[in-house]
């Protein structure tokens, strides 16, 4: 009986003690998961998206840099990791909408055309990172962004290199793929870039007309990044219970396409959207 009353005293406060300090369950640490691109960038500026900006220059070379990365990276990876993603389980929280719209990819500018790759000319790997977002939200916010890119550029005044816009966007509306469920209201920092560098011998005239282009194939060309099958995506699969059906939507890989004057030689602009999950 002794004995009895002992084990039900250590169990009670066994009980009391956990009662006392609960057990907290933390959350999935994030990873930044930074592009080559950004990786690059960072050599110069280490602090860079928040802190610094690369030259028209700088950018180019970290460009080409991590475009020979991302290929190397894509074929050194095994046949055998590769294959379909699995679908995921998804009760959305929010409401969607997709509004396709016809993508200009060419205007006239100093009796020449300035048009925009066919496709996107880089992509950040072949999978989104584990926190992402959907195609159509990168759609949403092109229009807004092409507006504070050129406003960066104008005013820093545009020279015989042209210059370089940056805009750094907080986003709370990302998805994150924990296990085999989709959730919502994810954080993903979205980076967009317009790097704009001019022919040699132009004018400073002739330089703003070229630039006015630019400005106006932004919004298309950021949009051809978010397009699946001229841009940087991943089918994503899910099913969601409330519906009873199996979906398929599109996420947003970070990539690059460019713009060129005339020919396919004479490349004028690069456009660049990259993604980190880092706040």
């Amino acid at each position: 009986m002794k004995c009895s009353i002992t084990i039900w005293a250590a169990v009670a406060i066994s009980f009391t003690s956990v009662a006392a300090n609960p057990i907290t369950i933390s959350q999935r640490a994030v990873d930044p998961q930074h592009s080559s691109l950004l990786a690059c960038i960072q050599q110069k500026h280490p602090n860079f998206p928040t802190e610094g900006k690369p030259t028209p220059q700088e950018m180019r070379n970290c460009l080409d840099e991590a475009k020979t990365k991302t290929k190397r990276d894509i074929e050194a990876v095994s046949p055998a990791t590769g294959g379909e993603e699995e679908e995921l389980l998804y009760n959305p929280d929010e409401k969607r909408s997709v509004q396709p719209r016809y993508i200009i990819d060419s205007v006239g500018r100093l009796g020449k055309s300035l048009y925009l790759d066919k496709k996107a000319t880089w992509c950040a790997g072949k999978t989104v990172h584990d926190n992402f977002v959907w195609v159509e939200d990168i759609v949403a916010r092109s229009k807004d962004v092409c507006s504070q890119l050129k406003d960066q550029i104008n005013s820093s005044g545009l020279k015989e290199d042209g210059g370089v816009g940056l805009v750094i966007d907080k986003l709370t509306n990302g998805h994150d793929k924990q296990g085999h469920q989709l959730k919502d209201k994810r954080k993903v920092t979205a980076s967009y870039l317009l790097t704009f560098v001019p022919p040699a011998k132009m004018t400073i005239d002739e330089i703003k007309e070229l630039s006015t282009g630019v400005y106006d194939l932004c919004n298309d060309g950021f949009e051809r990044i978010a397009t699946k099958g001229e841009g940087c995506t991943q089918d994503i699969k899910y099913y969601r219970p409330s519906k009873a059906k199996h979906y398929t939507d599109t996420g947003a890989i970070g990539g690059t396409i460019q713009m060129y004057l005339g020919d396919s030689v004479s490349r004028v602009a690069d456009l660049t959207i990259d993604f980190f999950n880092d706040w």
